[in-house]
């Protein structure tokens, strides 16, 4: 009988220690996070290319082959460039190849960063 209470009382000072042990290095661990942890709010930024369907003061919308249509957010930050040139957005002709590098803002919608009249020059 005795003995059975000492296992018991072991059992119960062990356990904890095990589960809670465990929480502990999962936390503190490196994880395989992103490019941007730490950083709320920021997505590493992607490439689209297509033809330019219409720019307005709100939005840019991009045919992107197979019948897929892209709508991109213009925000105050969004560059319009030919080359390493800035240009007006009234400067691209219709059914331009346009190349856009945007990224997801939080609410889902893609925020257009930079518009390429063809391919940029890097």
């Amino acid at each position: 009988m005795l003995s059975r209470i000492r296992f018991v009382c072991l059992l119960l000072a062990v356990l904890p220690g095990l589960v809670f042990g465990q929480y502990g290095r999962q936390r503190r661990g490196r994880s395989m996070g992103t490019a941007t942890d730490g950083i709320p709010g920021v997505t590493p930024v992607v490439t689209f290319r297509g033809t330019l369907r219409s720019i307005d003061k709100k939005e840019i919308v991009i045919d992107a082959g197979e019948d897929q249509l892209l709508h991109f957010k213009r925000t105050k930050k969004t560059k319009f460039l030919k080359g390493d040139k800035t240009i007006k957005p009234d400067d691209f002709p219709d059914e331009a190849a346009v190349v856009i590098e945007a990224n997801r803002a939080l609410n889902g919608d893609l925020d257009a960063v930079n518009v390429f009249q063809g391919e940029p020059q890097r």
